[in-house]
């Protein structure tokens, strides 16, 4: 179980890092992609990995003794969810 949110979450990670590169390039004026003139997919893809993040550290037997991160990154995800609900972005 802890194996498979490890490689759910990392390849999250890899989505979001290329979000922020499409997104980066639309808002610079390289090229134009409808869906991203806005934060929206970053921010959705930002909170899965944040709520990713919190579910593996608090599953994983190598992040047992850190709570914080478990603590932070929920909270962190969560803000970010309720933005998008309420559109904020």
């Amino acid at each position: 179980m802890s194996r498979i949110l490890d490689l759910a979450m990392w390849f999250m990670f890899l989505i979001s890092f290329i979000f922020t590169i499409l997104t980066m390039l639309v808002l610079f004026g390289k090229f134009y992609i409808g869906q991203f003139t806005t934060f929206l997919p970053l921010e959705i893809s930002l909170s899965i990995t944040f709520l990713l993040w919190g579910i593996n550290s608090h599953f994983n037997p190598y992040t047992k003794n850190s709570k914080n991160s478990f603590l932070y990154s929920l909270i962190l995800g969560s803000i970010l969810v309720g933005f998008a609900v309420m559109g904020i972005y």
